[in-house]
């Protein structure tokens, strides 16, 4: 009788820790945040430099677009962690900038950049 005192506690305790650990192992698995797509579609000339500037002002470099050329590139998920982020584009001989103001972004989604031949007249959308 003191036996099964002693193995009954003893086999409880373990089958809560069993399911504990199982606990802890699914709620681990938690999927991370995805970077989000730019596609840039260039209607002008010259080749740009594509930047990505957060909240925070911090910018990081994410590609060239060729002129009169489409490009996709990847928008890391630190630079909009804090869910905005300004795109700005460059040209590498030439002067003026193509600016798309804020953006609301979320992970995952694909950002259209529009840069027109006229710099003032590109635009974002955000899908």
């Amino acid at each position: 009788m003191r036996t099964r005192r002693l193995l009954f506690p003893g086999l409880l305790v373990a089958l809560m820790l069993g399911f504990g650990m199982q606990a802890c192992a699914t709620t681990g698995g938690r999927s991370q945040p995805r970077a989000a797509t730019v596609e840039i579609v260039n209607h002008n000339f010259a080749n740009m430099t594509v930047y990505a500037i957060s909240d925070g002002g911090s910018a990081r470099r994410l590609g060239t677009a060729g002129g009169l050329d489409s490009t996709t590139l990847t928008l890391p998920y630190d630079i909009f962690a804090s869910g905005s982020v300004n795109l700005v584009a460059v040209p590498l001989a030439g002067f003026g900038a193509a600016g798309s103001g804020p953006v609301n972004v979320q992970s995952g989604q694909t950002i259209r950049f529009t840069i027109e031949a006229d710099l003032n007249m590109s635009s974002v959308v955000v899908r």
